[in-house]
């Protein structure tokens, strides 16, 4: 599984959003996430890649959508 489709199956976990509607494009606003969502998010990223997400710089970032924040992720996996 790659690193896209583990965020995807922790947005369907958390909300009603189907899957096959998630795509890069898809704006991080369109998915109703709280900010609790974000952090069983992380709480998942850590178990399962070791990666601390630090959301104070997650946010200066201007991360706007699925297929950036993944990028986000893929570049703190490689630091």
């Amino acid at each position: 599984m790659d690193l896209f489709d583990f965020i995807v199956e922790q947005v369907t976990e958390l909300t009603d959003i189907d899957a096959a509607s998630i795509t890069r494009d898809t704006p991080l606003s369109e998915l109703d996430l709280v900010s609790l969502d974000y952090v069983s998010i992380e709480v998942a990223l850590k178990k399962k890649y070791g990666l601390a997400v630090n959301m104070a710089e997650l946010a200066q970032k201007q991360i706007s959508s699925v297929g950036d924040f993944v990028d986000y992720l893929s570049q703190s996996l490689k630091a």
